[in-house]
């Protein structure tokens, strides 16, 4: 009775322990994939930002979210599945080959050896799996991308028709049924032939252990080890072969992110708290190396000038200030400060500060999109707001620079909204101030009072506006 208690504790023992590993194995896993997830994104996060506008620009924004809830998804959780199962079965391989060897070489070496042909022929399914398993990604960003500009846009879609949006939808939705039906067929496809694969060398140890009982080099018993210790070594070379998918998608997650991480990041920049002198001598630009959008510009900035930008539509305004911005580079750029010459795009960033015609404000409190977590005194978060206008608004709101915004600012009247982005803009306190068309969302006594306050800041003020300046200009310029 005695021994029935013994064996029954040892089994109840047994169970929990199983239960406690394995809880403890989910959980581990589960933290540690969460935290590389959490490691790559922030390293892809700052990686993006110190990316060179030029090339950055040219990726679709929602590409860029999917690589972060799709590829760095998958690579994560793959990693922590691939790494760990491998070892886990190495060390099973290992130690099942060292007792099979030690009953039968012979079989050891064969049976190893058609196990080494196993992972052969699965890696030569890798290619094609990888091939379709890029398309299958490539449909889902395709379909996210959609999904973004849709209601990213809603008001537009609405005004006008929603057939053809709903259609887009349709289709995009279809090459992603499809693209995950092909993957899927051929995984299983590959699954079956792994399958086949193993069962044929589990009968492959059962006939060929018989034949060397009958030439009398291993006993019943023998084989009946070896057996167990066949579906021992079987059991890691179907495992790592079964594998295959998830090294695919972790291959294809990270091919697809190459080309990204590849991409040539900004210069590292120096700090100036002015300049005396910048000019543009003979500059041109083109986006597609045929036609240019700036030809031979020849301009001359200096300290404390007001510069008018008198600019239809496509004459070339945005992509100089573009170009000022550092945003995209170009020659016949020259900056000297304290009688000392600098590389332009090795100190731009300290220099401008940029006033965009479209506003751009996240979700988030007002405060946050003012200072955008830089460590700005009270004092002059109040004098940017007062210079922009907009501080007796703020301070008219219940929650004043805590209210908080909604996407892209909504909730505020558009020229609100752009007297926030000007007062941002006044906090970064450069030396040359770029602004793009911000008339157009003001009335002409707030957009007059404005100008006026700007201009006494001793500030380069860059213009652009479609209409006439409502404050004196020390140059105009005709692009």
């Amino acid at each position: 009775m005695e021994k029935f208690y013994l064996f029954a504790i040892l089994l109840a023992s047994m169970i929990v322990l199983q239960l406690i590993t394995s809880s403890t194995q989910r959980y581990l896993t589960s933290k540690y994939t969460q935290k590389l997830y959490l490691v790559m994104s922030v390293s892809l996060y700052d990686k993006l930002l110190l990316t060179n506008y030029e090339y950055i620009s040219a990726y679709h924004s929602e590409d860029i979210t999917n690589y972060f809830k799709t590829e760095l998804q998958m690579i994560s959780k793959n990693i922590m599945v691939i790494f760990p199962s491998f070892i886990f079965n190495l060390s099973r391989f290992i130690g099942a080959f060292v007792f099979l060897f030690v009953i039968d070489p012979i079989f050891a070496v064969i049976f190893v050896g058609l196990g080494t042909l196993l992972l052969i022929l699965a890696r030569l399914f890798k290619s094609p799996l990888k091939k379709l398993n890029i398309k299958f990604l490539e449909s889902v960003h395709e379909k996210e991308a959609h999904l973004n500009e849709t209601f990213s846009h809603l008001d537009i879609i609405k005004t006008y028709s929603d057939k053809y949006s709903k259609q887009v939808m349709v289709n995009k939705s279809e090459q992603v049924y499809q693209q995950s039906l092909r993957k899927e067929k051929y995984t299983v496809f590959t699954q079956l032939g792994i399958q086949t694969f193993y069962g044929f060398g589990y009968l492959f140890s059962i006939v060929f252990g018989a034949y060397r009982i009958t030439t009398g080099n291993i006993s019943v018993g023998d084989l009946t080890a070896l057996v167990q210790l066949v579906q021992n070594i079987q059991t890691p070379f179907k495992n790592v072969s079964g594998l295959i998918t998830q090294y695919v998608e972790l291959s294809s997650a990270l091919t697809r992110l190459d080309p990204i991480l590849k991409l040539e990041a900004d210069l590292p920049q120096t700090k100036l708290d002015g300049f005396d002198n910048l000019e543009l001598k003979n500059v041109s630009f083109s986006y597609d190396e045929k036609t240019l959008v700036l030809n031979n510009l020849n301009l001359r900035i200096e300290p404390n000038n007001v510069i008018y930008l008198n600019t239809p539509s496509g004459s070339g305004k945005t992509t100089l200030f573009r170009i000022l911005l550092g945003l995209y580079k170009t020659e016949g750029i020259f900056l000297t400060y304290n009688t000392l010459d600098y590389p332009y795009y090795e100190v731009n960033q300290s220099l401008t500060a940029y006033v965009p015609q479209a506003s751009f404000l996240f979700k988030g409190s007002i405060l946050d999109n003012l200072t955008l977590g830089n460590p700005y005194q009270q004092k002059e978060i109040i004098e940017a707001t007062k210079a922009a206008e907009i501080y007796e608004t703020i301070m008219s709101l219940d929650n004043g620079f805590d209210t908080i915004l909604q996407e892209d600012g909504k909730g505020l009247s558009q020229g609100q909204a752009q007297r926030i982005a000007i007062a941002r803009a006044l906090l970064k306190n450069t030396p040359i101030l770029i602004l793009d068309e911000i008339g157009a969302s003001l009335d002409y006594e707030t957009e007059t009072k404005v100008y006026e306050n700007l201009k006494g800041l001793n500030k380069t003020l860059l213009i652009a506006s479609h209409k006439p300046l409502t404050i004196p200009y020390d140059k105009k310029i005709d692009l």
